[in-house]
């Protein structure tokens, strides 16, 4: 008897791309603080000198090079991925108020600050 074989799962091209912008944001962090590091290797190598530290405005400009890329990287990666539709932070949340905390009702005088708790009204109180 041959063994039933199933047909391959294949995901969708969307929600699979969607999950791999997402792995790629997840890892723009260790990237930049790789990058951030890698001045630590370098040496001076107009001097031949293997000892003597790289000059502090070559560090400086490669440093806010890759600044500048990880925040253009972030901004890309930002307006590529849409909000999950599983997610309760998402806009399509907030567009509707869910996920927030429900707005708490004021006694009616600007600048009072109190407020209501539930089956209370407003005038009703100690005298």
């Amino acid at each position: 008897m041959a063994p039933d074989r199933k047909a391959p799962v294949f995901l969708a091209r969307g929600s699979y791309r969607q999950r791999r912008l997402r792995d790629v944001s997840r890892v723009l962090p260790l990237a930049g603080a790789i990058l951030f590091a890698l001045p630590l290797l370098w040496t001076d190598a107009g001097t031949g000198d293997a000892a003597a530290p790289p000059r502090t405005s070559e560090v400086v400009i490669y440093i806010l090079i890759v600044w500048a890329g990880l925040i253009l990287a972030a901004a890309v990666l930002a307006r590529l991925v849409r909000p999950d539709a599983d997610d309760p932070y998402g806009a399509e949340a907030d567009a509707a108020g869910a996920g927030s905390a429900p707005a708490a009702e004021t006694d009616g005088r600007p600048g009072s600050g109190l407020v209501r708790g539930p089956g209370s009204e407003p005038g009703s109180g100690p005298a």
